[in-house]
């Protein structure tokens, strides 16, 4: 499995949210339900001890707080993504080669061992 983020899915939600301005269209996205994105963004809401919207009907509105956590949350996103990338970077090359039996049995070892000594031989 590889890892893509380093932070709570509960502010990928977040930072959806404040994209679309819509809890169903976030729910879209997101490919989770509409009460879904709800329970997350309370629960959220909670664990931080303050609102992160103001709602009126169907639109919701940032409060200051929110838009602060927001800008941190982007930052984090952005570096932990280019974190992740790099320690994830595998250093060696990898060859995959398929051969019939015949091949793997009287060829292959002579390429292989041309291909290796050409690997290590300074350009």
């Amino acid at each position: 499995m590889v890892l893509t983020s380093l932070f709570d899915y509960r502010l990928k939600t977040l930072v959806v949210l404040v994209r679309t301005k819509s809890f169903t269209l976030t729910a879209k996205e997101l490919f989770i339900s509409q009460p879904a994105v709800s329970q997350q963004i309370h629960s959220l809401e909670k664990d931080l001890g303050f609102r992160l919207f103001y709602r009126s009907g169907k639109s919701i509105e940032l409060t200051a707080k929110a838009m602060e956590l927001v800008g941190y949350v982007q930052r984090i996103n952005s570096d932990s993504s280019r974190v992740l990338t790099e320690i994830q970077k595998d250093d060696k090359k990898r060859l995959s080669i398929g051969a019939s039996l015949s091949l793997s049995s009287f060829l292959l070892p002579n390429l292989l061992a041309k291909t290796i000594n050409d690997e290590k031989t300074p350009k």
